[in-house]
């Protein structure tokens, strides 16, 4: 996850291992190639990152072979989804 101190990161940190998902906190200050070491080494499917984060994953993302879901908080670009609950209209 590269999120900044918020309240959707307290609820991955802690809310992750009660679903069986290993949370890796990244180091939001490394460059792009250093984040894609990490994530390359934990070989992780799944990454959650917030608005600021996403031209740098964006960047990278080539060189994440193994990452198969980006989550944004905020809004995403193309092939990313949002963290945000999908809000549809009632019926009549």
């Amino acid at each position: 996850m590269c999120l900044d101190s918020c309240h959707q990161y307290i609820e991955v940190y802690w809310a992750g291992p009660k679903a069986g998902i290993v949370v890796a906190p990244l180091n939001t200050g490394l460059t792009g190639q250093g984040l894609a070491s990490i994530i390359n080494n934990s070989e992780a499917n799944t990454l959650i990152l917030g608005q600021n984060y996403m031209e740098t994953i964006n960047s990278i993302r080539s060189n994440l072979p193994a990452v198969k879901n980006f989550i944004i908080v905020g809004t995403p670009l193309e092939g990313m989804e949002s963290a945000a609950p999908q809000v549809y209209p009632k019926e009549l």
